[in-house]
């Protein structure tokens, strides 16, 4: 191997080591702030701030009584068919639509009746797409990586009704962010709520788990049959070497 494809190699071992050292010191609330801080200064140069994150477990139901009756909602396309959602109220979307369009925030007042269509939406994916890889890629290690990996914008949901026929998990984790845009002005809310999934058997996540039976069958009596070397020998040298009870000699009367 060359050198230069070597050091590469390192190289990227050496920023997964770092990746997976960060994420067992980092809580979510933290990396969703770097993450959304990141991503708008990257696409915009936009100044965003996360003043707080809160993150809490919620039922389908809850889910829906969290939407605002204005929120902008968006569907998260995950892993597998996971399906997740976006809520993102009129300050934040305001603010990301004129940083796009004018390039600056203003302080105007906001149309809070104002028929929201799928370009509000296609405005937003930039930013929830790149949050939401800078979030899982900053996890990576962490044990709830896995609930943060694979989604992305996915379609407009025209309001909290069409959201509860949609969303079909036993559990969410909600992370609700409250943002300061261009140095306070415009504050507002952006809620992710993504799906709590089940380890796929083949990640690593599913090995450290008790099974459902383990107690049970730790009390079954087991038998071990082992073979530990195998011999030919004609059966007249059998019967004539071995004892009666010997293991060879029962092995040769089966032959």
């Amino acid at each position: 191997m060359a050198d230069g494809a070597r050091n590469d190699v390192l190289g990227q071992k050496a920023q997964a080591a770092q990746r997976a050292y960060e994420a067992r010191g980092m809580s979510l609330s933290k990396a969703l702030r770097r993450a959304l801080s990141r991503t708008a200064d990257v696409l915009w140069d936009l100044a965003l701030v996360t003043q707080s994150v809160t993150v809490e477990m919620l039922d389908q139901d809850e889910v829906v009584e969290a939407l605002g009756p204005r929120d902008l909602l968006i569907l998260l396309d995950g892993p597998e068919g996971a399906l997740g959602l976006a809520s993102v109220d009129r300050q934040v979307l305001t603010g990301v639509v004129e940083v796009q369009t004018i390039q600056q925030v203003t302080q105007m007042p906001v149309e809070e009746d104002r028929l929201l269509t799928q370009t509000d939406a296609a405005m937003m994916a930039p930013l929830i797409d790149g949050a939401l890889t800078r979030l899982a890629d900053t996890m990576e290690g962490h044990p709830l990586h896995l609930q943060l990996d694979g989604y992305r914008f996915g379609a407009m949901l025209e309001d909290s009704r069409a959201a509860g026929l949609i969303l079909d998990a036993a559990g969410y984790r909600a992370f609700r962010a409250e943002i300061d845009l261009a140095l306070g002005r415009r504050r507002g809310r952006m809620t992710l709520f993504l799906p709590e999934r089940k380890p796929r058997q083949d990640t690593p996540e599913a090995g450290r788990g008790v099974g459902p039976h383990e107690e049970r069958l730790s009390r079954v009596a087991a038998r071990l049959d082992a073979k530990l070397a195998r011999i030919t020998m004609p059966k007249r040298d059998s019967t004539r070497r071995c004892k009666p009870n010997s293991t060879k000699a029962r092995t040769a009367r089966t032959r």
